[in-house]
């Protein structure tokens, strides 16, 4: 890695590959959340340029539905999950069964009409369970009940 913000690597001109990305975000995380997702869901990550925050970011959709947004960030990533309206607030056993740090995120976080929209750090395995739950929350995985 040279120093330089994914954005000015990579600017709207240039799509990184996902091995670029992965090399990018070089955390051990990424391979775990980014795997389970294509393997329960059957999905290919999109990776799509963004003006609101400006660079390239990995997308995640199965039928017409977001799954995650992922912000690769140097040697980590953040995961943005939307909460939709008719699932919030959380039922307090999800919310009690999620990490501290990630009961923290949704708190703060405003509830909008379209959603209450979470951006949360990857920074450990816990995680990754977190982002797991909201996800399967939003879209439940193949054979799930």
């Amino acid at each position: 890695m040279d120093g330089r913000l994914w954005s000015q690597m990579y600017t709207m001109d240039q799509k990184p590959t996902w091995e670029q990305t992965t090399d990018f975000v070089s955390h051990a995380n990424w391979g775990a959340l980014t795997g389970w997702i294509q393997d329960r869901y059957g999905v290919a990550p999109s990776i799509e340029f963004s003006k609101e925050l400006p660079g390239w970011n990995i997308k995640y959709k199965k039928t017409g539905k977001s799954l995650c947004t992922i912000y690769p960030e140097p040697g980590t990533f953040t995961v943005l999950v939307v909460v939709p309206p008719k699932q919030d607030p959380l039922p307090e056993p999800l919310l009690a069964r999620l990490s501290e740090k990630t009961q923290e995120i949704y708190r703060r976080t405003t509830p909008m009409a379209i959603g209450r929209w979470l951006m949360i750090p990857v920074d450990s395995n816990e995680r990754v369970e977190d982002v797991q739950k909201l996800i399967a929350l939003r879209v439940p995985p193949k054979g799930a009940k």
